[in-house]
Order: C-alpha cells, then sequence, then structure tokens
C-alpha cells in the first residue's frame, strides 16, 4: 500500500510540472494574442468599418484569421509532426536492423513486426510510455513473472493470490502458472532461468511496471510507465537481448512436455481495438486542428460582412 502510494504522488508530482510548464508556455501566448486582438485587430477593423471601406475590412479579416491559424495551430502541429519523426527515426534506427519493418501505431507510437528466427516477431511502443515484445510460440499454457516486491504482486496477495515458492535462480520472482507442475519442470531449464533474468532486469531501468508472461501462443515481455518525465530512447543492446532472451525462453518450453492445463490464445482484441482507436483519433485530431479553425474563419466572415452591409 505504501509502494502504491508513492507511486501515486509521483505520477501527481510529474502531471503537475508538465502542467506549469504548459501554463508558462500556453500563459504568454495567450495574453499576447488577446493583446493583438483586442489592441490591435478590433480597433483597425473598426476604423476600416467606419470609413466605409468593408471589402477591405473583410480581406484584413480572413488575413488576420488566417495568420492566426498559421501561428497558433499549423506551427505547434509541424512541431509535433517533426518531434514525431525523429522519434521514428531513432526507433527505426534500433529495430530495423534486427529485420523488423516499422509503421506508425496510436498516433505517436510505433508497432515493429517481422521473423525472428522462423518466428513472428511484434513489438508495441505507445503512450505510457508502454514497450510490449511479443514472440510466437507453440506453448498453449500460461504463466507470469513479477518481481516479489512490485505492485501487482501486492494486489494479488490482498486478494488471496499467492505465487510458488521462490525456485532456484529466480528467488527475486512471483511466478504465477497455470499448470504448476509443467512450469516447474520447466523452470527446471537453465536456459529458461536465464532467459527471465535477462527480460526482467536487463535495461529500461525507468519501468515501473514489468512483466514477463507465456501466454497461449506467445511469450510477452511488458514494461509499463516510467518514474521519470521523460524516457530516452532503448539501447540497441538492450533490444536485441530482449529479442534473443524471449527466443531462448520459447525454444526452452517448446521441448518441454505438453502442459496438461491449457488455455485459448487470445483473440489480440485489445490491440485491434487500439488499432481501431488510432484511426479514429487521426480523423479527430485532423478535424480538430484543420476543419473547426476554417470553419470559425468562415462565420467570423460571414458575421462581420453582414453586419457590415445589412446593420
Amino acid at each position: 500500500m505504501r509502494q502504491l502510494t508513492g507511486l501515486s504522488i509521483e505520477f501527481a508530482q510529474r502531471r503537475l510540472l508538465l502542467g506549469c510548464l504548459s501554463t508558462l508556455i500556453g500563459l504568454p501566448v495567450m495574453c499576447v494574442c488577446l493583446f493583438a486582438l483586442f489592441g490591435i485587430v478590433i480597433p483597425g477593423m473598426d476604423a476600416l468599418a467606419r470609413s466605409g471601406d468593408g471589402n477591405l475590412a473583410a480581406i484584413v479579416l480572413v488575413g488576420v484569421g488566417l495568420v492566426g491559424f498559421l501561428i497558433l495551430l499549423v506551427i505547434p502541429v509541424s512541431i509535433l509532426l517533426f518531434v514525431i519523426n525523429q522519434r521514428a527515426r531513432a526507433l527505426d534506427a534500433i529495430f530495423t536492423p534486427l529485420g523488423l519493418r516499422g509503421s506508425s501505431y496510436l498516433l505517436n507510437g510505433r508497432h515493429y513486426q517481422g521473423q525472428l528466427a522462423g518466428r513472428e516477431a511484434d513489438v508495441y511502443i505507445y503512450r505510457g510510455p508502454t514497450i510490449e515484445l511479443r514472440l510466437k510460440t507453440g506453448v498453449t499454457t500460461r504463466a507470469q513473472f513479477f518481481h516479489r516486491d512490485s505492485i501487482p504482486v501486492g494486489v494479488a496477495g490482498a486478494l488471496n493470490k499467492h505465487p510458488l515458492e521462490a525456485l532456484p535462480g529466480l528467488e527475486g520472482y512471483a511466478v504465477y502458472p497455470l499448470d504448476e507442475a509443467w512450469t516447474r519442470g520447466w523452470l527446471a531449464d537453465e536456459r529458461a532461468v536465464q532467459a527471465v533474468q535477462t527480460l526482467m532486469t536487463t535495461g529500461a531501468e525507468w519501468a515501473v511496471f514489468r512483466s514477463l508472461e507465456l501466454q497461449p501462443g506467445e511469450v510477452l515481455l511488458h514494461l509499463h510507465r516510467s518514474r521519470k518525465v521523460f524516457v530516452s530512447s532503448i539501447p540497441l543492446e538492450a533490444a536485441r537481448e530482449w529479442l534473443a532472451a524471449l527466443e531462448r525462453l520459447a525454444q526452452s518450453a517448446e521441448v518441454q512436455p505438453a502442459p496438461t492445463v491449457t488455455a485459448e490464445p487470445f483473440q489480440a482484441a485489445s490491440r485491434q481495438s487500439r488499432a481501431r482507436i488510432n484511426k479514429i483519433q487521426m480523423y479527430a485530431i485532423a478535424f480538430i486542428v484543420f476543419v473547426m479553425p476554417l470553419c470559425f474563419i468562415a462565420i467570423g466572415v460571414a458575421v462581420f460582412l453582414f453586419a457590415t452591409y445589412f446593420g
């Protein structure tokens, strides 16, 4: 409970810091825009209207609206796209040499897909920050690994769900198996123990939640949330070690006797749902960023012309 409270405080502090930074940047910009609107644009429009040159006033209104649109929306969006592109390039430099193809995922994330040693591999990197590395396997049982002092283990204990007793070489980890006897035999293999140690300790020291799962049809390393405000890129060597360790773990599981307690493979519904959300987000952002401001400018011009000629 104390660990969960401390984590909540860290997240609140980070949100407060980001909020303060956003305010320090946004407040001066908003003040300058309001000063320009009420101190320069409106008096100038009023002077033009009084002089009887309504056409010039309309042209000025459209010009000011477009300039404001450029400053307040297009430039920040361009900066955001530049940052996303640079991040994509940095991640491509890590995963492309490993034979994986990259594509955009959930607006500012990346999805890498390909074959590693004849197995289908997927890497998802998206907001959180969250990193998922998935490698296909033919095993159809389930086992989960957490650090013994982690928050999920504490929550599981409160729900009266307890892991296996400490296994040789894995004393610092909580293991939750679906097939207990099969999992014990599997983790008696030194290759599996070393692979688990690598996946649970190498790189990503920033990750608050770190788990390793054997799921029906795949092995998965999941890294989520950070105690740091800004997370540096993934080291190339760490990515190689993770994928190699997942391969060794899958091989070790497949040479074991077939498990007696099995489960159905997941249908990847959550990932498909995230992909659909990604498309919806793209359309929604395009509408909010580009279409709505142009509509407001058009409405403003129409109102001004109506007031000028019929008011």
